[in-house]
């Protein structure tokens, strides 16, 4: 069997893969019923419930699990990188969040700003804008 044989037919990357394929069509069809519209960025974009990334984590844990044993160190090793893994993610999706906020609160702020400067120059000098 060739490499590329054994990659394809490699069950630790074909049924995650499906999965998330699953899980993002699921998330398409979900919008479009929910919405009336089709959103492209669903299929390929990240976030959401149900997560494809927790799902692919679990799911390639559990086949390790299934294959070495529950009690291997393989499979502890698994799900502790699932752990650090997710917790990553959850980081940075709070610290994006946290940053959109910051970010919008400056933009109001700066138009507060511009506004209130323009509408002194406007009274010193009677010219609008």
């Amino acid at each position: 069997m060739s490499d590329f044989q054994k990659f394809i037919t490699n069950k630790y990357l074909y049924v995650p893969l499906m999965l998330w394929f699953s899980i993002q069509t699921f998330k398409v069809i979900y919008e479009l019923i929910k919405t009336k519209k089709f959103n492209f960025k669903r299929i390929i974009g990240a976030g959401g419930m149900p997560s494809s990334h927790s799902a692919i984590t679990m799911c390639i844990s559990t086949m390790i699990g299934k294959s070495s044993g529950f009690d291997s160190s393989i499979y502890a090793l698994s799900l502790i990188g699932i752990y650090k893994n997710d917790l990553w993610v959850s980081v940075n999706r709070d610290m994006d969040e946290a940053n959109d906020k910051f970010a919008e609160q400056q933009e109001r702020e700066n138009r507060q700003m511009l506004n209130s400067t323009l509408k002194d120059y406007t009274r010193k000098t009677g010219r609008y804008f």
